[in-house]
């Protein structure tokens, strides 16, 4: 995986959502008996859960990646569609919501027994918009489009967005041409409008290109399909999305890349397409290859998928999992979201720190038992200054080299040097990683600087017997008073 310095860009970045709003309501409760006066489980609700779904997500999404979001949809006059503004208020979303008096706001409504989706009901306007609405909605992308970088069009065929409203778009776009990303169930719809991104799934492109059920593989189907997608879409880039077989890439209808599955037992969540769009679309912004920004969006629908009801990824979380192949942890900001990323699924992190200059078996077997002591072992190293500070004098291997000899032990997960004029303690490290365990070896105890820094932070000191510093200046002193070594030329 490439390095996410690029996640930083995201924020540069301005996005209009254009769509449907919908609120996504969930019940959770538990059953345990049938009701008499029919077959159906009876429910008890336990507790009430309410998110902003829809083309809301879409934009509640891209806000988390940490872009700058603006909102344009249609409400009802009712409780439901002030509470969605209020929500869009508090995300620090811009909505620009049109209140509409025929119109009531979307809902949908799940209700689920303890992890089973008993019964799904809507409530809410779905009938084309009046004449006026859609004028106001017009007259609102006439005046701002030039503020934003890109328009994500998230529809759900809820009755905002007509073929006239795709006319009068398209005229815009010809006088100010701005990235244009959709996602909808009827992309032919949207054609006119020459989009640089669309997402279809399995199903929706079965529907797009009138294709019969075949008993064949997805992946294989689809890739063969690029031109009929192409002339069907006009769309620079399409990504399909085909959940246990991965996605499919294409430029121009031109077969480009396969994406493959990411293995995850998925709660029961909505809205994943639009955490997989979102990071795509920023990503193209960032000037990612396409190919990377594929995997980058499969990344964040995965982390979204492994949260219950409506999906989302942040962008520290983001940051954070492309963060976890890499061994050595390069800044502070990077190491915050780790271990916020562990500590949110429960692992166990254990710490420790030292120069760790001339590795030895002593070594070895110290970190393997830090490791048995958690699931994460992170390893904070001295800088080389703060060695000569420490000790007296540099250290006989830089600390490029003493990383590179660390990243090589399996029990190892990540390292992060630390030390500077002012603190040549992990003190800091300490603060950000809250590790659950701090070990050190038995000659250090009762001089271990950190230690109040590890009990305010409910961590467990932990003394392992080891002779790891003796061993180091003895074999030292034995290569330097071996006459061999010595009468070396």
């Amino acid at each position: 995986m490439m390095s996410n310095n690029f996640l930083s860009n995201f924020k540069n970045f301005s996005i209009l959502v254009i769509g449907d709003l919908i609120l996504d309501k969930y019940l959770q409760g538990v059953t345990t008996r049938i009701n008499p006066e029919a077959p159906v489980p009876v429910v008890d609700i336990l507790s009430e859960t309410l998110r902003l779904g829809g083309a809301g997500n879409a934009a509640f999404n891209l806000k988390k990646l940490g872009a700058k979001v603006t909102f344009f949809s249609v409400i009802g006059n009712d409780e439901n569609g002030r509470l969605a503004m209020d929500m869009l208020k508090s995300e620090n979303i811009d909505g620009q919501l049109i209140v509409s008096d025929e119109r009531a706001t979307i809902v949908k409504t799940r209700v689920i027994a303890g992890s089973q989706v008993v019964v799904r009901y809507d409530q809410g306007t779905d009938s084309e918009v009046s004449r006026e609405v859609e004028e106001k909605l017009i007259s609102l992308i006439c005046s701002n489009h030039e503020n934003y970088d890109a328009i994500l069009i998230s529809d759900y065929n809820k009755g905002l967005l007509s073929g006239h409203f795709v006319l009068r778009l398209k005229k815009v776009q010809t006088v100010n041409r701005k990235f244009i990303a959709i996602d909808s169930k009827r992309l032919g719809f949207f054609k006119e409008l020459s989009p640089d991104l669309v997402k279809p799934n399995y199903s929706e492109l079965v529907s797009l290109l009138d294709l019969r059920s075949q008993n064949v593989e997805r992946k294989k189907q689809i890739s063969e399909l690029g031109s009929n997608i192409y002339n069907s879409t006009h769309a620079f880039i399409t990504a399909v999305t085909l959940d246990k077989e991965g996605s499919l890439i294409f430029e121009a209808g031109n077969y480009m890349y396969w994406c493959p599955p990411h293995k995850i037992e998925p709660h029961h969540t909505s809205g994943a397409g639009d955490t997989y769009m979102g990071a795509f679309l920023l990503s193209i912004l960032s000037k990612i290859p396409i190919p990377q920004a594929a995997e980058i969006a499969s990344t964040a629908a995965r982390i979204g998928l492994e949260k219950k009801n409506t999906s989302f990824c942040t962008r520290e979380e983001l940051n954070a999992y492309l963060s976890l192949s890499e061994k050595f942890i390069t800044n502070k900001s990077k190491l915050k979201d780790v271990c916020a990323y562990y500590r949110a699924r429960g692992k166990k992190i254990v710490f420790t720190n030292g120069c760790f200059d001339v590795i030895h078996s002593g070594h070895v077997g110290f970190l393997n038992r830090s490791k048995e002591y958690g699931e994460i072992l992170m390893i904070g190293i001295n800088t080389d200054d703060s060695i000569q500070r420490l000790k007296g004098y540099k250290p006989l291997n830089s600390l490029k080299d003493r990383i590179d000899v660390l990243s090589s032990f399996g029990a190892v997960d990540h390292i992060v040097a630390f030390g500077n004029i002012e603190n040549d303690t992990a003190s800091e490290l300490i603060e950000i990683i809250r590790p659950n365990v701090f070990t050190k070896g038995d000659n250090d105890k009762g001089s271990i600087p950190e230690a109040n820094f590890v009990k305010d932070q409910n961590g467990q000191i932990v003394i392992l017997t080891t002779s790891i510093h003796k061993s180091t200046k003895d074999l030292i002193q034995k290569i330097y008073q071996d006459p061999r070594v010595l009468n070396i030329n």
